[in-house]
């Protein structure tokens, strides 16, 4: 099943998806289903859901449709495991509603080659951070095969998942204390800390992995000014600093993204408009179609195409 969330004032609307497969409904029945999505909402509280996949079967292209709508999290939960040759595997559903086996590769490619990728992605699936039970020679491999290295290899910036086999249980006492957390203040290893207190007297309390790929571990932050409890209590200090001309603003790359598009979007216009002959995926990489440019017609075209957005 899946949840889409729309959130908290963090700047960018905070979303995210939950997705089950069939298995689960087998084991606990719809019953069960309905409860994991009760407790979902409630950890999310002040968040609106969209539940995918509780319905219709949870096929692989559905939930890419789903995360293509625009997911800033992902709380994927299905059955999964890592094979003796170290692949890993997640169990959706097929259009029937059978268990469909799809490899960590073919789910991570697909999730490559949309415009923008989550910034969290939650694996409540077994062995999707590694396998318990490898040999000490294998280890550093299975943990680097598993489907969380490969997930942040695509350019999925946090990625929680289960480096061994974790029961139904333990998942539903750890998920909501870290969603809860992790809503305070953005800062994903402290809400993970907090979830593992949760469960600290069951053996899998060890068993959720972070893997990042961000400079620190915050992934959002509230606008606005530190120091006070209230913000505008500094605004007639702050205009002063303007009129004196003693300000310098530092304006972030995004801040019109609402009204003219992202670096993304500029990119794959670009691309676009140039033909770019490289997967479709990465005509939204701003750096490889620079260099596309620059090799095509010289460094000072591209320069100038990306500054002023004007490539004709």
């Amino acid at each position: 099943m899946s949840l889409g969330l729309q959130g908290p004032a963090y700047g960018r609307c905070l979303s995210s998806q939950v997705f089950a497969d069939p298995q689960v409904r087998a084991l606990y029945g719809k019953a069960r289903a309905a409860l994991e999505v009760d407790e979902a909402r409630q950890a999310l509280t002040g968040i609106s859901l969209t539940v995918v996949g509780q319905v219709e079967p949870l096929t692989l292209d559905r939930l890419v449709d789903a995360v293509r709508t625009g997911a800033d999290i992902v709380y994927l939960v299905c059955h999964g495991a890592l094979t003796r040759q170290l692949e890993p595997i997640l169990y959706l559903a097929d259009q029937a509603g059978r268990t469909a086996p799809v490899k960590g590769s073919v789910f991570a490619q697909r999730l490559a080659e949309l415009p923008e990728s989550p910034r969290l992605m939650v694996l409540a699936s077994c062995e999707s951070a590694g396998r318990a039970d490898a040999s000490p020679t294998l280890d550093r491999a299975a943990a680097h095969g598993s489907l969380a290295p490969l997930l942040a290899e695509v350019g999925v910036p946090a990625v929680l998942a289960m480096q061994a086999e974790i029961s139904m249980e333990t998942v539903r006492l750890v998920m909501p204390r870290f969603f809860r957390e992790l809503l305070v203040d953005g800062q994903i290893d402290r809400a993970l800390a907090a979830a593992r207190g949760v469960v600290r007297a069951r053996p899998e309390h060890w068993v959720p992995a972070l893997f990042l790929r961000l400079k620190t571990t915050r992934l959002w932050y509230q606008p606005g000014l530190k120091g006070t409890e209230n913000p505008l209590s500094q605004w007639r200090a702050l205009c002063q600093c303007v009129h004196q001309g003693k300000f310098l603003p530092i304006l972030g790359p995004d801040l019109d993204e609402g009204l003219f598009g992202g670096v993304h979007a500029l990119a794959t216009r670009i691309a676009s408009a140039h033909a770019y002959p490289n997967a479709e995926h990465e005509r939204a990489d701003m750096a490889k179609v620079a260099q596309f440019l620059s090799v095509e017609h010289d460094r000072g075209f591209a320069h100038n195409a990306v500054q002023t957005g004007r490539w004709s």
